[in-house]
């Protein structure tokens, strides 16, 4: 994950994005 070491908080935001989607299923 090469966005991981340029944007950590991309990343991050991005899992709890999946984290909130699985929720909403």
């Amino acid at each position: 994950m090469f966005i991981y070491s340029f944007h950590p908080h991309v990343d991050i935001y991005f899992v709890l994005k999946m984290v909130y989607a699985t929720n909403n299923l």
